[in-house]
Order: structure tokens, then C-alpha cells, then sequence
């Protein structure tokens, strides 16, 4: 029975828009990890979206609409500091 309790609630969006959540917040704070959070902020941030966008449709939209913002918000800061990382050991070198 739980089974397809919980399946009910990822085609309902529920799932998808906790997920997206989730996902979201560990993107963001990833994002404060200086030497390797840019990985743990991408690697999250991109699903975060992609899960925020197919939960719009569902019962916890406000969810999936936090996520979606969460996961663009660490993604951006995960790519700056992927560039600021590169042009820093581009400039600088492992001295």
C-alpha cells in the first residue's frame, strides 16, 4: 500500500516539488563551499530545475516554485565561482 501511496504523490507533483526543495537548498549551500562547492552546487542546482519545472503543475506549487528559484540561485553562484576558481589558478597558479 505505501508503494502506491508514494507513487500517487510523485505523479500528484508532490514528490517532484519536494525533490525540487530539497535539491535547491543543498545547491545554495554548496555554493558557500569555497574549494569544491561549485560541483555539489551544480550537481544539485540543475535537477532542482528540471524537477521545480515538472512540479509547477501539481498540488505543492509554492514548493516547486521555491525549488525552481533555489536551484537557479545556486547554480548561478556555482558557476561563478567555477569561473572565479579557473581565472584564480588561471592567474595565480598552485603557488
Amino acid at each position: 500500500m505505501a508503494n502506491k501511496e508514494a507513487m500517487g504523490d510523485w505523479k500528484s507533483g508532490k514528490g517532484k516539488a519536494v525533490t525540487s526543495l530539497v535539491l535547491g537548498i543543498i545547491s545554495c549551500v554548496g555554493a558557500l563551499g569555497f574549494y569544491i562547492g561549485w560541483i555539489l552546487s551544480l550537481a544539485c542546482g540543475i535537477p532542482a530545475i528540471v524537477f521545480g519545472a515538472l512540479g509547477k503543475c501539481g498540488e505543492k506549487r509554492g514548493l516547486a516554485i521555491a525549488g525552481f528559484v533555489l536551484g537557479i540561485v545556486g547554480t548561478s553562484l556555482g558557476a561563478i565561482l567555477l569561473i572565479g576558481a579557473s581565472l584564480w589558478f588561471w592567474l595565480v597558479g598552485f603557488h
